[in-house]
């Protein structure tokens, strides 16, 4: 119906023209605006959608990477001989952490065989590698247990045992968010000497890879590291717990590992961040080692050697359960990176694999992982690559 203009006064109808018009420019900004808001939700749409597919591109490549490293022929696995400490672990819970002088009500104690040595075993053993551990024990109901432990992973030992002598015994305390404090008796440990090991020389023959940690004294760490040098071994030293050890040493071993907190105490440097971890390796190097390795928790591995500075990213392994307490993440890596060494894989597959091996146990499971579950993981994922 159209309108008589006579019939509306004029000051009305100016008013509705002038409404008229704005509210078409309303209209066009309310569309202006949407369609703004529609590219800016579709842009941080698309970005969120690259990302995930980046982490997951991410995680197939390294999956294939893994998968094919695993289809290598194994030709003739290497034997690793352990040379290091037993020990009982104790751990009490608590709700949280007592302050000094503090008395409180624990929640749950746990015993577990320990001692970096015997773990770092445990955990190569389980992954399938033939390992042997020559160490001491105590003439205790510990000693017993570990002798037995040993025996039900198949590993080869030989103890010495040291009469009227604890078996190394390690004190946790640990609070719900799994922050702990600990004290260790190192016991029958300190009576791993020189004589031992040159009453066990033949026993070191027999074996191609010698690993070694710091729980037992230096002086008989540094005997055995010139004997494993002049027979020609592979020699793997976990420099854990931190001490000082000579350069003539250290050049003889093949493969140092430690952890970024453990490389930040020997540098007296920060280690935050890769460029800090990078100079702090750098600075370390110096001590003409071969191959330094070091661990970073969640962040994964870094490389350096003459020929090599790199950071290896650990895989997003997600495993149902948690567990809470201490765990030997440390030596889980250690062991794996043995085993796999053990077998003909390069030194870069030989760190993928362990990755995997130290995550895939740090996320879920409640002991070290064997090849089995890792096996079968693997090809789940690989099945979506």
């Amino acid at each position: 119906m159209e309108v008589n203009k006579d019939l509306i006064p004029q000051k009305n109808f100016i008013f509705l023209k002038f409404l008229k018009r704005k509210v078409g420019l309303i209209l066009i900004l309310i569309f202006v605006i949407s369609v703004i808001t529609a590219f800016l939700f579709f842009e941080k749409i698309t970005i969120s959608l690259n990302n995930v597919y980046s982490k997951i591109s991410s995680n197939q490549k390294s999956f294939r990477v893994l998968s094919q490293e695993n289809e290598k022929k194994i030709s003739g696995k290497k034997k690793i001989l352990f040379i290091g400490s037993t020990g009982c672990d104790l751990m009490i819970n608590f709700s949280k952490m007592p302050k000094t002088g503090e008395t409180v009500l624990g929640n749950k104690i746990t015993q577990k065989i320990g001692g970096k040595g015997i773990s770092q075993a445990i955990a190569a053993a389980r992954l399938g590698a033939e390992v042997g551990f020559l160490g001491a024990k105590g003439d205790d109901a510990c000693g017993e247990n570990t002798k037995k432990y040993l025996e039900e992973n198949n590993i080869k030992h030989y103890l010495k045992v040291v009469p009227k002598m604890n078996t190394q015994i390690t004190y946790f305390m640990v609070d719900d968010d799994g922050q702990y404090i600990n004290a260790i008796f190192p016991g029958a440990n300190k009576y791993v000497d020189e004589q031992q090991i040159d009453e066990n020389e033949k026993i070191i023959d027999e074996y191609d890879i010698i690993v070694l940690q710091l729980e037992i004294p230096l002086d008989t760490v540094g005997y055995i590291i010139d004997i494993a040098y002049k027979k020609n071994k592979i020699i793997i030293l976990n420099l854990s717990p931190v001490q000082y050890i000579s350069k003539n040493i250290l050049k003889k071993c093949n493969y140092v590992i430690l952890d970024k907190k453990e490389l930040s105490s020997i540098t007296g440097m920060a280690t935050d961040d890769e460029k800090q971890i990078e100079l702090a390796s750098q600075k370390i190097l110096e001590l003409e080692i071969q191959n330094l390795i070091v661990i970073l928790g969640e962040d994964g591995t870094f490389l350096y050697n003459k020929d090599n500075k790199r950071f290896f990213n650990v895989f997003q392994v997600y495993v149902k359960g948690k567990t809470r307490g201490v765990k030997r993440e440390n030596d889980c890596y250690v062991g794996a990176f043995a085993n796999y060494l053990s077998m003909d894989y390069s030194l870069i597959g030989v760190i993928i694999n362990t990755n995997f091996a130290y995550r895939f146990y740090a996320i879920g499971e409640d002991s070290f992982p064997t090849q089995e579950r890792m096996d079968d993981f693997v090809q789940r994922m690989s099945f979506y690559t």
